[in-house]
């Protein structure tokens, strides 16, 4: 199953991951959620409703569920934008490193036993470091 940036499932069909309307108690909106999100999302809702500004007049469309297939990753600070595949791209990391997408990969894989490894750009290597990488 797909899933969002954040880890929650993702579909255009609602009712596979349980996106249902959550009513606004106090407005004569609704908002479309996860199940276990929507309680929550809709009791903020009505809280900011009620103390900071309503939130039932105007344009309605920040209050629901969108799916939308992400190409990449979001934009960020010293990211680039390729137009011709539509993505934003990280900066790149060493020389060495190949993009994949958004993102740039080491010319060998990081060594998976647990210790903690940081890119040697001289040595072309990983090297274990008692520091996080």
């Amino acid at each position: 199953m797909l899933t969002s940036a954040n880890g929650w499932p993702a579909s255009d069909d609602q009712k596979l991951i349980a996106v249902t309307p959550y009513k606004i108690k106090g407005t004569e909106r609704s908002i479309r959620c996860a199940k276990y999100a929507g309680p929550l999302l809709a009791g903020f809702a009505s809280e900011f409703h009620k103390l900071i500004e309503p939130i039932d007049e105007g344009v309605f469309d920040d209050w629901a569920y969108s799916f939308r297939m992400i190409r990449g990753t979001y934009a960020g600070i010293g990211y680039s934008y390729n137009s011709a595949e539509d993505i934003f791209i990280t900066p790149k990391p060493y020389p060495s490193w190949v993009r994949t997408g958004s993102f740039w990969d080491a010319p060998i894989p990081m060594p998976t036993d647990g210790a903690m490894y940081s890119w040697d750009e001289e040595t072309l290597a990983w090297v274990e470091s008692d520091l996080p990488a």
